[in-house]
């Protein structure tokens, strides 16, 4: 069933907008922006009014092996080999403006053309000395990659750049009785997700990847922090996100709408393969677990998601590598000059049917994993900041 008409069924329990802005629920945004708007205003700072307006970063990492190469990319082939073991997270006590997860070494402008790059000290903290061009207003960026330095993602396989040796027919089309190989491999060096692996079990039976919350411990996430002082942004000026990416679902939306519903709470938790929401804070560390009041997600990033494997014509399934998606999300600073962190997370997966993500996504495992973003998961190809 199309999410649409899934929506109109659902129209009782929470509304959802399917539009470019597909929002979990209007009493959340309500209330989570009420509650910023009440944050005493800090006195306006001095903005940044020359410099770049607009900063894009690829999400793909550069191939040192191939001289030829002409892949645009933010991160670069030294990153790559230091986060083999994934990325650790910011604990709490931790400088704000500390990072821990994987930062870029190049942004771009919006047609692709160089912007600016950075180096960083062995702390992972900038250095400044060494960066040309950097916007002043963006003060960092970073994402989540799985591994065992990743508490929150301990699976290698789950979080990362797509390596050399994801290659070959990986995953299974068609119906149950006459299933045919595929290639569900993510193009080489693309920041990637497969759910296959990032919804694995350890040898105890716990989860390899833990539940999201938007807070700093986090396994997988996309993570910006921009500058409200001085040289930032101004206290009038909002932020527009432009992502793109590809995602790809194992089932379809579920035909029973009452998958969605857990006691009379609508929770897409419970009814899509894979959700994904987005987060507005203060500061890196707010919404712990143990906050008293966590922070409520302001946008529903996943699902909808176009492909989905289960129902798909064999003849033309429209699950390898087709139907790439571009999201806008606006980002309401001007509402409250204390925000400065969006921070976009995986919250969870849930396949009703355990055993077809091993049969259609995890034909082929071995000890590299199943790498089959294109069966289940996300490929990430990159993330415009606008200033507005």
């Amino acid at each position: 069933m199309a999410w649409n008409n899934f929506r109109r069924k659902l129209a009782w329990a929470a509304p959802i907008f399917t539009g470019v802005f597909f929002l979990g629920g209007c009493n959340n945004l309500t209330n989570t922006l009420s509650s910023l708007a009440a944050t005493t205003a800090s006195p306006s700072p001095t903005a940044s009014t020359t410099g770049p307006k607009a900063v894009k970063i690829f999400l793909s990492v550069q191939n040192s092996t191939s001289a030829t190469s002409t892949i645009q990319a933010s991160f670069d082939q030294g990153s790559l080999g230091a986060t083999s073991a994934g990325t650790s997270q910011l604990q709490p006590g931790q400088s704000n403006s500390f990072h821990l997860g994987l930062q870029p070494t190049e942004v771009f402008h919006p047609d692709g053309s160089p912007l600016a790059y950075r180096l960083y000290n062995t702390d992972g903290t900038p250095n400044i000395s060494t960066s040309t061009n950097w916007p002043s207003w963006l003060q960092s960026f970073d994402i989540g990659i799985s591994g065992l330095n990743n508490p929150g993602a301990t699976n290698p396989a789950c979080a990362r750049f797509t390596t050399s040796a994801e290659t070959g027919n990986n995953c299974k089309i068609g119906p149950k009785s006459s299933l045919l190989p595929a290639n569900c491999n993510a193009p080489l060096n693309q920041f990637r997700i497969s759910e296959a692996d990032c919804s694995s079990t350890n040898s105890d039976g716990t989860n390899t990847t833990q539940i999201g919350t938007g807070g700093p411990n986090d396994g997988i996430y996309l993570r910006a922090v921009f500058n409200r002082g001085t040289g930032g942004l101004s206290p009038q000026e909002n932020i527009l996100v432009v992502i793109e990416y590809l995602a790809n679902s194992l089932n379809p939306a579920p035909a029973d709408p009452s998958r969605c519903l857990s006691g009379n709470t609508f929770t897409l938790e419970t009814c899509s393969d894979f959700v994904w929401r987005a987060f507005l804070k203060h500061n890196v560390l707010e919404n712990q677990t143990t906050s008293a009041t966590p922070l409520q997600p302001f946008f529903l990033f996943i699902p909808p998601m176009i492909n989905s494997v289960i129902g798909s014509s064999t003849s033309n399934p429209p699950y390898l590598g087709v139907n790439p998606s571009a999201r806008q999300i606006i980002l309401p600073l001007a509402i409250d000059p204390a925000l400065t962190v969006f921070q976009l997370s995986r919250i969870s997966s849930y396949f009703p049917v355990a055993q077809d993500l091993n049969t259609y996504c995890n034909s082929s495992p071995g000890s590299n994993g199943s790498n089959t973003p294109l069966c289940a998961g996300i490929v990430f190809y990159s993330v415009t900041f606008y200033r507005i």
